[in-house]
Formats: structure tokens, sequence, C-alpha cells
């Protein structure tokens, strides 16, 4: 990964202004991470409570897919930070407190963390318009990793240690989308 990084920097670095190319690339890595985290704690979430997969999974990637799309579409730069805000406290409590939760709960909680996800890549593609297929190409890396880890993790550690991985990485992912949109080029 570090060789393609190394690679989309000679030929694909997309050139966002006051942000070195390194801090696109891990917020790129953290953006797609976290999306495929965050997917999966929701069918597993449902699974969890509905014991029937192919209706969690339908239910989870769907409605998360729509509900990423729409806060790529209504979550704009003076938003953001509100939506994160509420993201954070959903994933706290679903972190902290999952087997209290009913199926609708869950999906109920998951929204705003969608939302702010969907925000998040909007964002960074938005100021990556000169090239943002470096973007693209540096957030498939981190899906690569959320998709591993969405794979080994609740098989080798349980659905508890995923669930806190997952709350963890968006907990990250937001702290580093605030610091990179919010903090001065020059600081």
């Amino acid at each position: 990964r570090v060789a393609v990084l190394i690679g989309l920097r000679r030929h694909a670095d997309p050139h966002v202004a006051g942000r070195s190319y390194w801090s696109v690339a891990g917020l790129a890595f953290l953006l797609g991470a976290n999306f495929l985290l965050i997917e999966h704690y929701l069918v597993l979430g449902l699974f969890q409570r509905t014991y029937v997969y192919h209706d969690s999974l339908m239910l989870g990637a769907i409605s998360f897919l729509v509900l990423t799309g729409l806060g790529s579409l209504i979550s704009g730069r003076h938003m953001r930070p509100v939506t994160t805000g509420v993201a954070a406290v959903a994933i706290i409590v679903l972190s902290f407190w999952p087997d209290q939760l009913s199926a609708t709960a869950v999906v109920v909680l998951i929204a705003p963390v969608a939302l702010a996800t969907g925000s998040f890549f909007q964002a960074l593609l938005d100021l990556a318009a000169r090239n943002p297929l470096a973007v693209f190409a540096m957030d498939a890396m981190g899906c690569g990793f959320g998709a591993l880890a969405a794979g080994v993790v609740p098989i080798t550690m349980g659905l508890g240690a995923f669930l806190g991985l997952a709350g963890a990485v968006f907990l990250a992912t937001a702290v580093a989308n605030l610091w990179f949109h919010y903090r001065r080029p020059d600081s």
C-alpha cells in the first residue's frame, strides 16, 4: 500500500491547496476504512437482532448507501460540525450499549453516523476537484483495510471488539476530518 501511495504521489497527486499529499492520503484512507466498517457495523447490528442475514445485509447496505448519499448532498461546511457531533454521540451509544438496543434503535442511531460519513467524503472530493480519481484510489485502499478488518476482527476477536473498532475508527475519522477542513492551512 505504501508503494501505491508513493506512486500516486508521483502521478496522481490531487494537489489540495494548503494540505500536504500525506494528509490528503491519510484522510482518504480513514474515510474508506470508516465507510466499510460502519456499513458492516449496521449489517451485523441488524443481523444480531433479526437473525436473518440476507434481510440484514440488504436493509443495512441499501439504507447505509442512501444515508451516505444524502449526507454528501445536504451536509455542507457549516452543518458538518453539528452533524459530526450528533454522529459522535450516536456512535458512542452504539459502542457502549449495543446489547440494549433494538434493531430500530440501531438504524436510528446509525443514521447520523452514515450522514456524517457521506459528508466527510464529499468535502474531501470537493477540495480535490483537480484530480478526484486520486482521492478515490486512496479511499479504496482504506476500504480494503476496512473490509479486511470487518471480516477478520469479528471472527477472531468477537463482535464486541469489532463494534468497538468501528466506533473508534469513526471517531478518529471525525476528528481527522474536522482537523483537515477547519484548521488554517498555514498552521
